[in-house]
């Protein structure tokens, strides 16, 4: 019984974080914003911008293992800023500060 219980606690945190709101800001803003794991890259979009989870990690729920993705962030005139985060790491606000070139 305990166990079915905590089953149920695990799969309702889960199910929430799936719909969390991720602010992602960058300094300066205009920065493209990608998700890279080691099967997709695909754009989120341009910083300030608004995500969630579920955007960020389309396939978080059909994992086995613990997720994680790398955002990558590129503007012109700066170095490209790498950020690996775990699916129950990401906080609900990012920041960044892209160095120039």
């Amino acid at each position: 019984m305990l166990f079915l219980r905590i089953m149920l606690c695990s799969c309702l945190l889960m199910s929430g974080c799936a719909s969390k709101a991720v602010m992602i800001y960058s300094i300066p803003a205009g920065a493209e914003v990608y998700t890279h794991t080691d099967f997709m890259r695909d754009r989120l979009g341009t910083t300030p911008l608004t995500s969630s989870v579920e955007a960020m990690m389309p396939d978080w729920k059909n994992d086995d293992g613990v997720t994680s993705i790398t955002l990558i962030f590129k503007k012109q005139g700066y170095q490209d800023l790498k950020l690996k985060i775990r699916e129950f790491e990401i906080p609900p606000e990012i920041n960044v500060t892209l160095k120039p070139e």
